[in-house]
Order: C-alpha cells, then structure tokens, then sequence
C-alpha cells in the first residue's frame, strides 16, 4: 500500500446506499461504494478528480442540502485504485503460515475504572 500512497481520495455522505450507486452509474471504476457504515451513511472511494466531479454534481442535485466531508486518507482504499497492490498481497499471504494459537491469552479491558 505503502508504494501506492496518494492514490486517489475518499468521502463519507449523508445519503442511502441506492442514491449513491445511482449516482455513481456514469463514472464507471473511477469511483465506487466503499463502505455503508449505516443507513444514510456511505463512502464514496476513487479517483480524485472523479470524485471532485461527482461531489459537485451530487451536491447540486438536492440544492446543496446534502452534506459530503471529504475524509483524510492516504489512498483511495476500497476501490479500484487499489488493484496494482493485490498480486504482492496476495503473493506475502501464500507466504503465510497458518496454525492455531499456541499461547493462551486472558485479556482485561479496564475503561476509567469498569469493566
């Protein structure tokens, strides 16, 4: 990911998952959904340009009333834009050995003094 760093751009928006895809049906792989992290609220993940176009027009649309925040990230995570890194991936991950845990663990989370 590290080799990609400054790839594209993402935004979080306060509409449903269906208004969003519609209007992201003329941008082909340039912008995707990149998470729905509850109803009427999703992120729009892609090519930077790409997604300052569709910001403005999704905006305009509803007269400006819809909010859009553009999010402070390193890459376009989610989307297309990420593809040139999936055959190291997945080359280290092969790598990998798998097996269960061998240590016991107990773990205590302690917030201000609760359990």
């Amino acid at each position: 990911m590290g080799a990609l760093e400054g790839a594209g751009a993402m935004a979080a928006v306060r509409a449903s998952e269906g208004e969003v895809s519609e209007s992201l049906a003329g941008f082909g792989d340039r912008l995707a959904v990149a998470a729905v992290n509850a109803p009427g609220n999703v992120v729009v993940s892609g090519d930077e340009a790409a997604l300052g176009e569709w910001e403005a027009a999704f905006v305009a649309e509803d007269g400006g009333a819809r909010k859009v925040t553009r999010l402070r990230v390193s890459n376009a995570f989610h989307s297309a834009l990420m593809d040139p890194m999936l055959d190291e991936f997945r080359a280290l991950a092969e790598g990998v050995e798998f097996s269960p845990p061998g240590v016991p663990i107990v773990s205590k989370c302690v917030w201000g003094g609760r359990w």
